[in-house]
């Protein structure tokens, strides 16, 4: 499907085990994402980046949704926790 094997992406995955959130890799169809109560997408540059609107069709509430919103703290947690061993 063209998905790279991002750092990102892996730390995500990891992310989602460890604190046991259902996690399924599978190609999806343009209805799956609207019809979805959540989506995001993720990169090095914006982490974890919230989709709420896929053309004229609102993904959920149209705002960032709990899960996404934990996801990405756990994101940052883990980010810090690397920096600061760094120093």
């Amino acid at each position: 499907s063209g998905i790279l094997p991002g750092i990102t992406r892996q730390e995500v995955i990891d992310i989602c085990r460890t604190a046991e959130i259902p996690l399924v890799e599978k190609k999806l169809l343009p209805e799956d994402l609207y019809n979805a109560d959540e989506c995001f997408i993720t990169n090095s540059l914006a982490e974890i980046l919230p989709i709420c609107w896929i053309e004229d069709n609102q993904i959920g509430q149209g705002i960032p949704g709990n899960m996404t919103k934990a996801i990405h703290e756990k994101y940052i947690l883990m980010v810090n926790e690397i920096i600061g061993n760094n120093k």
